[in-house]
């Protein structure tokens, strides 16, 4: 059976190769299981991905590279599951299963972690992340809401899986709006849309990173207006408002997804003519395309009884992993403390063999000053003797293993050398800042996974902290 799937999957794919394609989830089968799609001509040309009748797997989300695929089971308990996109049949990788509702995974650029949303007690729902390999550790919680809150509304990353963007309810489940925050759950959040009577949910940043989509809707008399949004990332003032169906009866729109090339938008919503029980059945999928001219068109892909919801493009030319940085710039003064964190990224302050801490600061440490902050390493000179070096580490409740690649840019008023290490110890490259005193130089150090970098030297200024898996 797994290789007639296999095979079928296979000639679906070269049949359609060049076209759009989308995952999304159907009840057509009997549960809600998940289906790949390619768009033609305003139609969908599907094939089935998951099939278990005695559960349902739903929620889909495609990683940037199309390789993989999250989404939420049904089995008893709610799991959060990732597998290839191309493994027809096969039940995945089990990442964390919850007997509370878990919702809406998301994959950053980087690939490293998914978010999503869980239920913890009556209308309250924060967001965790869960690193996706090569750890066990439990989940990170991302967004703090207050009791009767919650921060189920949908979310997604920006600025390299950095920050991410959230709805929350107020309390007892009432107006939504859209928060952001640091993605590893510190520097606090910050409120982006601030309205008594109009929800913003379902937010959804484009593959590029350039474009936040999201759903407005207000209650009226005679309904519900619905209208989608469209912002630039960073601004979040709405530049286009796209209305999808005139207002009628409760709320419609239920998810927006943007294409592969991002010109276009996926969205489900109810269609209240379609003859069928209960209302969920009425969903239906549309496209709507030059979302960025003057007159966007909608077209209707799927016309029938059964319910075709949560679509997600599955990108045509896939994206590498992106580099993500911590983001020491931004970050305000610091004084001397023995441990700072930056973007999960944990720089921690050499030892001498008496005891003593040698702090490290966030502070403004180039000659000539610059107005720009660095962490400072005032010195690091051994680890013998119960003196430590300072240490760039990678938690692994954030990091699993830890990346594959770190680029450090410094800048010393003495010395500078780094060193890298995984999670067993072992030494696996090492860089020599050789650009001379008060110049940045960007030493990369690779090899395998990296948990640590150990700082060698003195007076030393960390600009730059990238990494890629």
């Amino acid at each position: 059976m797994k290789t007639t799937r296999w095979v079928l999957l296979s000639l679906f794919l070269v049949i359609f190769y060049g076209c759009p394609h989308i995952v999304f989830v159907s009840d057509r089968g009997g549960a809600d299981q998940i289906y790949n799609a390619a768009v033609l001509n305003g139609s969908l040309y599907w094939v089935t991905l998951t099939s278990n009748s005695s559960q349902t797997e739903y929620l889909p989300d495609v990683s940037p590279d199309a390789s993989k695929m999250a989404f939420i089971r049904k089995n008893g308990t709610y799991e959060l599951v990732v597998r290839n996109i191309n493994d027809t049949g096969m039940p995945g990788d089990v990442l964390y299963s919850s007997t509370n509702l878990i919702t809406t995974p998301r994959w950053p650029c980087q690939q490293d972690v998914l978010a999503f949303a869980e239920q913890t007690s009556a209308n309250h729902a924060p967001i965790f992340s869960i690193h996706t390999e090569g750890t066990s550790a439990a989940p990170v919680q991302i967004t703090h809401p207050a009791a009767n809150q919650s921060d189920s509304g949908g979310h997604d990353f920006f600025e390299n899986g950095n920050k991410i963007i959230f709805a929350r309810s107020n309390s007892n489940g009432g107006t939504w709006d859209l928060y952001v925050t640091h993605s590893d759950g510190t520097g606090g959040e910050t409120q982006i849309t601030s309205t008594s009577t109009v929800n913003e949910k379902l937010p959804v940043i484009s593959h590029n990173q350039q474009y936040l989509a999201y759903l407005i809707y207000v209650p009226l008399t005679t309904g519900w207006m619905e209208m989608i949004a469209l912002a630039r990332v960073g601004e979040w003032i709405p530049f286009k408002q796209i209305q999808l169906q005139p207002p009628i009866g409760g709320s419609r729109i239920s998810a927006i997804a943007f294409s592969d090339y991002d010109d276009k938008l996926y969205v489900a919503a109810v269609v209240p003519e379609v003859e069928a029980q209960p209302q969920n059945k009425k969903i239906e999928l549309f496209k709507v395309t030059r979302i960025l001219e003057a007159s966007p068109e909608i077209y209707r892909l799927t016309d029938n009884v059964f319910k075709d919801s949560q679509p997600d493009a599955i990108p045509r030319h896939p994206l590498p992993p992106c580099a993500r940085c911590a983001d020491i710039r931004s970050q305000t003064t610091v004084p001397e403390s023995p441990e700072i964190t930056v973007n999960g990224v944990r720089f921690k302050s050499a030892r001498r063999s008496n005891g003593e801490i040698i702090g490290v600061s966030v502070e403004d440490y180039s000659f000539p000053r610059d107005g720009i902050n660095e962490v400072k390493i005032g010195a690091s000179q051994s680890n013998q003797g119960g003196a430590e070096f300072a240490v760039i580490y990678f938690p692994p409740e954030l990091f699993g293993l830890g990346p594959h690649e770190v680029n450090v840019t410094a800048f010393h008023y003495n010395s500078c050398k780094l060193r890298a290490f995984n999670a067993e110890g072992s030494l696996l490259s090492e860089a020599q800042h050789t650009a001379g005193q008060r110049v940045n130089q960007t030493l990369r150090l690779s090899g395998g996974n990296i948990a640590r970098i150990e700082v060698i030297g003195a007076e030393i200024g960390i600009v730059d902290v990238c990494y890629q898996r």
